[in-house]
């Protein structure tokens, strides 16, 4: 399909010679017929079919073969392993409130919205508002091949093609049917587990039948995989030494379970005096569960508040679901014309979960049980008399709301392209004209 007009020409002139001149009619033959293999196809950063021998842009081409042996299960996967993308988005960004659930491409750091993808060379419908796409979307089952053109392209495809484009081949011509399965675990137990499955089946064959229908169907999950189900990850408060020292690096948060109460005094001076203290602390001497003292310089031993160790309640890998479905065909109308279309749609799911929500100081009142039962009880006789006499300034408490689990964003996305078109060569006219 789509051979060079001038190569058929060549081969019906030397024929014609072979007739004149005998003795030159097997090698002209010859000549013809090797010229004859050499196809016209579209590179990703031109607009002009040519053959793969022609031009020099900086391209870097990913096989299915080369895909397989990587094994990755998804294109967001794939994009990580390629040296040029720096700075993009991935589903694990999502921990933390970022992400949006999505995965970007992004060439050299430069940003996704100037790194263009396209499908079949055609542009995908952008998550959002902005001009970056999903490329959860692209089912990796079905892809032939995938051309990263590293250098700009904005004068071609425009200012979203600043820092280069991703192409992604989409396979066709599929007789045969190919099932995958894959199962991952990590090799600690609690967590992290990984499946995927893909079917891809096609029917007729393109040069014998002159057309061929296909379709594939993918899923992958993930399995969340927690900050305490890993030993380096389970605690933000880790013990080190430096130069003798023996030092604490703490990532903790004054919002603790059970919860820290402030309190202002006044006892005529101009400011007042302060006090810090964690009842649980007070009554038990320790913190409780995921929650570490924290001493100041002088603080006496009821006075010590408690912080919480909220990476213990984080996450390292969000849970996903990813579903991609793809149909196709492409039917010749002659030797230099066929139609195509193809339709994918895919619908991916994400959880991701943060630590329990921090309510910072809410106020307390000092005549309430909740105060009463829980700090009265912890304040000497001078504090005591102040909260009696109402010399109280401010109360406050700061908790972590631990009981009510962690905060949690999911994320649904549902992804269509559909293409149809006609293509071939007219005279000496390439064409391709498409609706998607």
């Amino acid at each position: 399909m789509f051979t060079n007009n001038k190569t058929a020409k060549a081969v019906r002139l030397a024929l014609i010679a072979g007739v004149a001149t005998t003795t030159l009619a097997a090698p002209a033959v010859f000549a013809a017929e090797e010229k004859e293999e050499v196809e016209r196809i579209q590179v990703t950063g031109s607009s002009i079919n040519r053959t793969d021998m022609e031009g020099a842009l900086p391209i870097t081409h990913f096989s299915a073969e080369d895909i397989a042996k990587t094994g990755v299960t998804s294109v967001a996967d794939l994009i990580a392993l390629i040296p040029s993308m720096q700075g993009f988005t991935t589903p694990s960004q999502s921990v933390g409130g970022g992400g949006a659930g999505i995965a970007e491409a992004s060439l050299r750091g430069i940003g996704a919205e100037y790194t263009l993808v396209l499908l079949n060379g055609k542009r995908l419908a952008p998550s959002g508002s902005g001009s970056s796409v999903d490329v959860n979307s692209i089912p990796v089952a079905a892809i032939e091949r995938v051309e990263v053109l590293t250098d700009g392209a904005s004068s071609i495809y425009g200012s979203d093609a600043i820092a280069g484009v991703i192409n992604f081949i989409l396979k066709k011509d599929i007789q045969e049917t190919t099932v995958t399965a894959r199962y991952d675990t990590p090799q600690e137990s609690g967590g992290g587990d990984k499946y995927s499955f893909s079917i891809t089946t096609g029917y007729g064959d393109l040069s014998q039948d002159g057309f061929n229908v296909y379709l594939s169907y993918s899923r992958d999950s993930q399995e969340e995989l927690a900050s305490k189900d890993r030993q380096h990850s389970k605690t933000g408060i880790i013990p080190f030494s430096h130069n003798g020292a023996n030092l604490v690096f703490v990532a903790d948060s004054a919002n603790a379970i059970p919860a820290n109460a402030f309190i202002g005094f006044d006892d005529g001076t101009e400011n007042g005096f302060d006090l810090e203290l964690n009842p649980y602390f007070a009554s038990n001497g320790s913190c409780a569960p995921n929650n570490v003292p924290s001493l100041e310089s002088g603080a006496t031993f009821d006075s010590a508040i408690c912080r919480f160790d909220f990476t213990s309640t984080l996450e390292i890998i969000p849970e996903y679901v990813r579903d991609n479905f793809l149909v196709g065909g492409v039917a010749e109308l002659n030797d230099s014309t066929e139609l195509y279309g193809t339709v994918s749609y895919s619908k991916f799911e994400l959880t991701s979960r943060i630590a329990p929500y921090p309510t910072g100081g809410f106020p307390v009142d000092i005549t309430s049980d909740l105060f009463l039962d829980n700090v009265y009880p912890h304040l000497n006789a001078e504090q005591q008399g102040f909260v009696d006499a109402g010399d109280v300034t401010y109360s406050v408490a700061a908790w972590r709301a631990l009981p009510g689990g962690n905060r949690t964003n999911e994320y649904s996305t549902d992804s269509l392209f559909v293409d149809f078109g006609v293509r071939g060569e007219w005279d000496e006219v390439s064409y391709d004209l498409s609706v998607n």
